[in-house]
């Protein structure tokens, strides 16, 4: 029953998703290995990178969360039934520490039958096109895994998540499954062979996103580079561009930056969904980490869509004009294609 829950659920947000991004590209998939898989994705815009990599993967998939999420009653039950794993931090609570190993126990037992994990390797998230220093976490998980199951390969796949505008509706992502770690088994040094797969899956992970290598040159490099949103889904070509700024060399051509209209089409759209849309303004404001808007704005029109049809439906029976509400429906679906399509 959870299984078939899971990948109901799934299912629901791939069309979430479908109508939330412009495009989905997806490149790698078909390489993967077989076999049990550690995802480990870039972390740009919070739970929508989870998403998209359950979204864009035909696997039974796990991932690890924070424990601290897990705290209320419904809120573990929903977030188990998606197929959450908690992990406790010093933050925590010292004493809590010792309870990551039931996860790692469970993990473990998730790589034996074949199936895959997500773990976002650097900790945290963070707003810029940049990957950061990795923890040592998911090496914890490969040697947990290896003692259990010697003799076992897993895959350690590096994904690259692309986002053309991180926070806007009808952006576009890009997916990069890269290439893949296979590790069989561990050295006599297990601590010097971790800072080895930390250093292999980092420099993989950083051919397959935007990477500006300098922090404290960020801002400049992002400047000079002067990248359209639709370019950063090609992270080989924006390296390049990067490269050169970084070494001091000119920079190659650039695409004009253009601003973005607004159709008359995605007007008409507003119109009709004004009252989820002002809702979301209102709730907008309440968001203080900018990395959250895109994640809790598809949230909020996966529970709120769903319900202004209801609600439409319900008032255009009531009064005997049912067609109306279920016209209004139809309407709505047709504008979302057609923005998608333009």
């Amino acid at each position: 029953m959870q299984k078939l829950w899971y990948y109901l659920l799934r299912s629901y947000v791939q069309v979430g998703l479908f109508f939330f991004y412009q495009k989905i590209i997806v490149r790698g998939y078909d390489a993967l290995p077989r076999g049990p898989i550690l995802f480990m994705p870039n972390h740009q815009n919070a739970f929508m990178d989870a998403l998209v990599v359950v979204c864009t993967n035909h696997r039974s998939t796990h991932f690890l969360a924070r424990a601290d999420i897990f705290q209320k009653k419904w809120a573990r039950f929903l977030l188990q039934s998606m197929q959450l794993l908690p992990v406790y931090r010093m933050r925590d609570g010292f004493e809590k520490l010792g309870q990551n190993q039931q996860t790692f126990d469970r993990v473990s037992s998730i790589f034996a039958r074949g199936d895959s994990v997500i773990i976002f390797p650097e900790g945290n998230h963070g707003w810029q096109r940049r990957l950061r220093p990795l923890s040592k976490g998911f090496t914890r998980l490969i040697i947990d895994f290896l003692h259990k199951y010697p003799g076992q390969t897993l895959h350690v796949v590096p994904v690259g998540l692309n986002y053309s505008s991180p926070t806007a509706f009808r952006s576009s992502v890009c997916v990069i499954y890269g290439e893949a770690l296979s590790i069989t088994s561990l050295a006599t040094e297990e601590i010097k062979q971790a800072g080895l797969w930390r250093e292999q899956i980092s420099q993989r992970l950083k051919r397959i996103i935007t990477h500006v290598e300098d922090a404290t040159r960020y801002d400049e490099v992002i400047q000079a580079i002067q990248a359209t949103p639709e370019e950063y889904l090609h992270p080989e070509k924006i390296n390049v561009r990067i490269k050169q700024v970084e070494e001091g060399l000119p920079v190659g051509s650039v695409l004009p930056i253009k601003k973005p209209q607004t159709s008359v089409l995605y007007l008409l759209w507003q119109v009709i969904h004004g009252p989820v849309l002002l809702i979301w303004k209102m709730f907008r404001q309440k968001i203080k980490d900018p990395v959250f808007i895109a994640s809790l704005k598809f949230v909020t029109g996966l529970f709120l869509f769903p319900l202004y049809f209801a609600i439409l439906l319900l008032a255009g029976w009531s009064v005997g004009f049912t067609g109306v509400g279920l016209g209004i429906i139809l309407v709505s679906l047709l504008l979302t294609l057609l923005i998608k399509l333009s």
